[in-house]
């Protein structure tokens, strides 16, 4: 399996984007005018399904979203240690990738044994992937025949040390690749390893600068951007409970995230994951979609049981991988009400 999923080369560290700062137009002349045209012709190609959102596995999540993640977006995903935010946006790529978008998972903690592992248990629900990372089960041909035939790409930046220069070409090269309309995705996994600080001032700078590079990125590339943050350790286990989760304004937890600050004013959405109980058998994890450009604040409900998030109590049947394909009749925004 040591081949299982294809690592892209680290890049030089002085290979950063091109055109990364903003240009100003000289002192003697106007800005260009809106370009109405190009506009239309977005507003066209996302109409008509020519180009399409990255879709989630869960509908009513997905509508929320207006249809997934979209190009040119960045989302925020935050919670706590055991809240599930690498299987969470592990099986978001994997239902991706079964849909043909490409996709760049960008590795800080988990090894590619541990990404082989936590993949096949998405895949295949009945496997641990902690039992697989043991060697105590093995997946079986079919689960790993289809990792391979997926273009899911990883890449394991050194922690603490990385850069733009780690991913930045591998991001080029990604968007570059021709995909029919598919938006890519690249995932961030997680913030606080990608980068290190001296202190807290320090850090919450750095990571102010890298969020808005993968903003330019996501827009410069017409890609959607994922990136996982820690909960801040004043707000560790201090979600509250079933009594007051799922209700109320969900935008409240928008500055959850650990050096909260430029990461939630730079996302175009931000979700937070919580658990209502300190019971690790509950399964329900209420998710904050905290904030939405193009949409509202929302609550939902997922269930996870340490392999895969479904937005059904256990022993429901869970939907097939690839089920929620996104055509141009599933992208309208909900109309469902934010719980008062």
């Amino acid at each position: 399996m040591a081949d299982l999923l294809e690592t892209l080369r680290p890049h030089d560290p002085d290979q950063l984007f091109q055109n990364t700062e903003v240009m100003s137009s000289p002192e003697d002349s106007l800005p260009p005018r809106l370009d109405i045209d190009a506009a239309i012709k977005a507003f066209t190609a996302r109409g008509d399904g020519t180009v399409c959102p990255v879709p989630l596995p869960w509908r009513a999540l997905r509508d929320d979203l207006s249809g997934g993640l979209w190009p040119g977006s960045l989302s925020l995903l935050i919670g706590d240690t055991g809240a599930g935010k690498t299987q969470w946006a592990l099986q978001v790529a994997l239902e991706a990738a079964t849909d043909q978008h490409r996709v760049l998972y960008i590795a800080l903690e988990a090894d590619g044994p541990e990404l082989v592992a936590r993949c096949a248990s998405i895949l295949k629900p009945s496997l641990y992937w902690s039992a697989i990372l043991r060697g105590t089960h093995t997946p079986d041909q079919e689960t790993l025949a289809r990792l391979r035939e997926l273009p899911f790409h990883t890449l394991h930046p050194e922690p603490r040390a990385a850069s733009w220069g780690n991913f930045a070409g591998a991001i080029r090269e990604l968007a570059e690749a021709d995909a029919a309309g598919r938006t890519p995705l690249v995932v961030l996994d997680f913030l606080q390893l990608c980068i290190g600080g001296e202190n807290r001032g320090e850090l919450r700078e750095r990571i102010g600068s890298l969020v808005y590079g993968l903003k330019h990125a996501a827009r410069e590339h017409h890609l959607a951007v994922l990136a996982l943050s820690a909960t801040s350790r004043g707000n560790y286990n201090a979600g509250g409970n079933d009594q007051i989760l799922g209700k109320g304004n969900a935008a409240r937890f928008v500055s959850w995230a650990k050096e909260s600050g430029e990461a939630e004013y730079a996302a175009d959405a931000v979700l937070v994951l919580l658990r209502g109980s300190d019971d690790l058998k509950d399964s329900k994890i209420h998710v904050a979609l905290a904030k939405h450009r193009t949409g509202r604040p929302n609550w939902h409900e997922l269930f996870f049981d340490g392999r895969t998030f479904a937005d059904q109590a256990p022993g429901a049947t869970p939907a097939p991988m690839g089920s929620f394909q996104v055509s141009p009749r599933t992208t309208k925004p909900s109309k469902r009400r934010t719980t008062r």
